[in-house]
């Protein structure tokens, strides 16, 4: 699932979870995201599945995939696209995040590959320290964020948070954090 999808589902569920309306899902905006994305990707789909869109450009998101590789132990990443932030994935264990990995990136290389051509934007990163000092600041605006807690599907507990550069979500279980999400804005 392409980032914007995941920031725009978790954009959804904070207001339908405030609105005691649970997960909620508005099939027509996913059929829409997915048109957009067959549109914009020239990957005609009969059925509106977004996985036919994905097998048609398997080719072009491996070549991004190869770019990209995981260096050592690590639990989490951020992605930039065009040096705009997109978001930042955070896992309790590092082979939790090693399996996750390929599919984050794939997300990620999808958005890359619809922004192709697309106007650059004057406030975005140009450098890797820009981009770490961006990093910093999410992460700061997130330790001073105030949560709400609601209750998840399964076990544990979803917490949701909505600061001034992003908006995320953690899943909690016990004292352990399971797995955060944070998305630009």
């Amino acid at each position: 699932m392409k980032a914007e999808d995941r920031r725009d589902n978790a954009e959804f569920h904070k207001t339908t979870l405030r609105q005691n309306r649970g997960y909620a899902t508005e099939q027509g905006k996913v059929w829409a995201h997915v048109a957009d994305m067959s549109h914009q990707m020239a990957a005609s789909t009969m059925t509106c599945a977004m996985n036919d869109v994905l097998e048609q450009r398997e080719g072009s998101i491996e070549e991004y995939r190869k770019g990209i590789s995981l260096d050592g132990a690590g639990t989490g990443t951020a992605f930039f696209i065009n040096g705009i932030f997109q978001g930042i994935e955070l896992f309790d264990r590092a082979a939790t995040f090693g399996k996750m990995f390929p599919k984050l990136l794939s997300g990620v290389a999808v958005e890359a590959m619809m922004a192709q051509g697309g106007r650059l934007s004057t406030r975005r990163a140009k450098t890797p320290d820009e981009t770490m000092k961006y990093v910093h600041r999410i992460l700061a605006e997130v330790s001073k964020s105030l949560f709400e807690k609601f209750e998840p599907v399964g076990m544990g507990e979803d917490w949701r948070y909505d600061a001034k550069r992003s908006f995320g979500k953690a899943l909690h279980y016990g004292p352990d954090l399971i797995h955060f999400s944070a998305f630009g804005k």
